[in-house]
């Protein structure tokens, strides 16, 4: 994998009451917003706003108001450095960034995989569009449908929602579990 790669992250990262150390303001703000430095298993740098988080003086330390902090497992995001090898530690590790919400977050090999989409490797929020009829569902070639859940595990699988009634005034939406060689890749969500 090389820097500028998009990559899908394999598992949840959540951080539970984070607490961290203020690292630099970000340029061209009104220094409102701020890089903090979170450790926990791994080390994590999140942009925050100042409203966000509340300071201990003595310690240089800030604890986020938020309770809780999540990636979720199927996220896209890039990579933006790969870092050194250590003696004791031989796979690569990477450092990823991600958007929603913005953080850099250190990546092993086995956490990450590439965003593919014509290899069939698509990440959450990613529109898709049937290429086979599904009877049983009542959904029909060329469909699109958003991928809400990226399931790794007993195989790649994707949780697609669908709109049911596009044009009803109060449309329905349900989803299901695809399999990669069901869907086509149509364009990232905003």
């Amino acid at each position: 994998m090389k820097i500028g790669n998009k990559i899908i992250i394999k598992k949840d990262v959540l951080i539970q009451k984070p607490k961290g150390t203020i690292i630099s303001s970000i340029p061209g703000t009104d220094s409102k917003d701020y890089l903090v430095k979170i450790e926990y298993s791994q080390t994590l740098i999140l942009a925050v706003k100042e409203s966000e988080f509340s300071r201990n003086i003595k310690k240089k330390s800030s604890v986020l108001i938020k309770n809780s902090f999540c990636i979720e497992r199927g996220a896209l995001g890039s990579i933006v450095d790969i870092l050194p090898r250590s003696r004791y530690f031989r796979p690569y590790q990477y450092l990823c960034e991600f958007t929603g919400p913005f953080c850099n977050i250190k990546l092993s090999e086995k956490e990450i995989t590439s965003w593919d989409p014509q290899g069939k490797n698509f990440a959450l929020l990613n529109r898709v569009r049937l290429v086979e009829d599904l009877p049983e569902h009542n959904l029909k070639k060329g469909m699109e449908g958003v991928i809400m859940v990226v399931l790794f595990k007993p195989r790649l699988a994707y949780d697609v929602e669908f709109c049911l009634t596009p044009d009803a005034k109060l449309p329905y939406y349900d989803t299901y579990v695809l399999f990669p060689e069901q869907i086509e890749f149509v364009s990232e969500l905003p």
